[in-house]
């Protein structure tokens, strides 16, 4: 799941992140490529075996990377941290997306 704007990604088949012009080119078919286009912010990936359903999400924070109920202190985050989702496995990262515009079509070749 993502944390901010949650999709769904891990109930269906595999769903491309396409981070750069580069990215959408190497698709094969960049008219018509499809795929999540990130935006700035904090995400959460949680592994499709463990995914939690969404109500459990509800009420928790992402504070120095780890998932904690968004009222715990930020002197207790780490025991906050490790009281919740016991068992889940996950990750969050940061995202800094510069806006681009991204062309479809061959690319040029320049000489």
């Amino acid at each position: 799941m993502l944390h901010a704007g949650t999709v769904a990604i891990t109930k269906g088949n595999p769903v491309r992140v396409l981070a750069t012009q580069e990215t959408v080119q190497r698709t094969g078919a960049p008219d018509s490529a499809t795929g999540i286009l990130p935006q700035s912010g904090t995400y959460v990936l949680i592994p499709a075996k463990q995914s939690t359903p969404l109500d459990q999400l509800k009420g928790l924070t992402v504070t120095q990377g780890r998932l904690a109920p968004a009222k715990a202190a930020l002197t207790e985050v780490d025991e906050a941290a490790a009281d919740t989702l016991k068992g889940l496995t996950y990750v969050t990262f940061d995202v800094e997306v510069t806006p681009a515009t991204f062309t479809t079509g061959a690319a040029k070749e320049t000489e």
